[in-house]
């Protein structure tokens, strides 16, 4: 619409403007019961240049092959066309793919949001400087121990840690936004409080967390280093606040019963994952069940191929969806095939770990393990 002159009304306006924290905010609401694909995790290598003693993916060498960069722009624009907003990029190590940084680029110019998943070993000054131009959201890198010695053990690569460390060093010192978390097992659990006040003292977020997860192939090494129910909540009582959030989170969800619905988190609803082969998968660690991305579109896979998988149903003799504590116990569907080839089944770890936090947490409901 024009005035008199035949200027524009609407060019003299300002530009509305919103937080981040609001739009977030504001699009769940809008979509939280409708499917939306506005997250996804894409995992462009299942290789890596460390060795970690309790990886799920880098020991299992079973892909059928591994995607070009020029596939992975077509698979973005395809995400992008159905209104994909937040994208992690992970692997494996992502940097350790030959077209990485066209990969990053291109998802960056369609104005998605990009969390890299990185161990921080292969940053260059090279990288470094071209995230400071072409900043991502986020880089999160896992810290694997305290010390060299514990770190490389985890590893199972020299040199390693100090490459680490590096690589966080050139990323902070362009202030890219990094977040520091560790996976916590038997051979770092006494370094954690080194690896908190290192973030701390950089002035990084940092959390930890215990689960670790069988291999793709099923394999259950990683559980040789797999922490007891009782020490996960022995560790847990030394952070006051993890607690009230554990409190708090009691006191919301407990007792709520599940539905009909096999799968019960958002995988599928508002999120979706890409494996290394560029097959479409409810979650990473849910692929039991793909759609070929080769051979068809995303579009299709997303509205057709995902309902199916979420229409399945618990089956009746499902423990885990007639436990009221089913909402702090951490296991999915997935978790449990990976561990025992049947995602109907419970996993005992993850009873027992719900159980005893709730026993500590002082909850006046009393739930009778099954």
């Amino acid at each position: 619409m024009k005035n008199l002159t035949g200027e524009s009304k609407m060019a003299n306006l300002p530009i509305p403007q919103i937080s981040y924290r609001d739009f977030r905010l504001s699009l769940g609401a809008r979509t939280a019961q409708k499917r939306y694909p506005y997250h996804g995790t894409i995992e462009i290598t299942p290789y890596c240049n460390l060795k970690c003693v309790h990886c799920y993916v880098s020991h299992c060498e079973q892909v059928e092959r591994t995607l070009s960069g020029q596939e992975w722009c077509h698979i973005i624009d395809e995400i992008a066309a159905e209104g994909c907003l937040w994208l992690i990029i992970t692997g494996g190590e992502p940097l350790a793919h030959p077209d990485f940084l066209d990969i990053y680029t291109y998802a960056k110019n369609k104005g998605i949001y990009i969390t890299l998943f990185t161990n921080a070993t292969l940053i260059t000054e090279k990288i470094a400087d071209y995230l400071e131009k072409w900043p991502p959201l986020c880089v999160e890198t896992t810290l694997y121990g305290g010390t060299k010695e514990t770190y490389e053990k985890v590893t199972g690569v020299a040199g390693s840690y100090e490459r680490c460390l590096q690589g966080i060093k050139l990323l902070t010192d362009r202030h890219v936004n990094v977040r520091l978390k560790a996976v916590v097992m038997t051979l770092n659990k006494d370094e954690i409080h080194i690896m908190e006040n290192y973030a701390s003292k950089l002035g990084l977020p940092f959390r930890w967390d215990a689960s670790l997860m069988p291999r793709l192939d099923h394999g259950l090494e990683p559980y040789q280093y797999r922490l007891s129910p009782e020490e996960i909540i022995k560790m847990e009582m030394e952070y006051p606040e993890r607690l009230d959030a554990w409190q708090e989170f009691c006191q919301t969800y407990v007792g709520t019963r599940a539905g009909e619905s096999l799968y019960l988190c958002g995988a599928g609803k508002h999120s979706f994952s890409i494996d290394a082969s560029g097959h479409l998968i409810l979650c990473l660690t849910g692929r039991s069940q793909r759609y070929d991305l080769r051979r068809g579109s995303f579009s299709e896979g997303w509205s057709v191929f995902i309902p199916r998988l979420l229409s399945q149903k618990a089956s009746p003799s499902n423990k885990c969806h007639s436990c009221e504590l089913l909402s702090m116990c951490g296991c999915c569907p997935s978790f449990a095939e990976l561990e025992t080839g049947d995602p109907q089944s419970s996993v005992e770890w993850y009873c027992d770990l719900a159980h005893m936090r709730m026993e500590r947490l002082g909850q006046n409901k009393t739930i009778v393990k099954k």
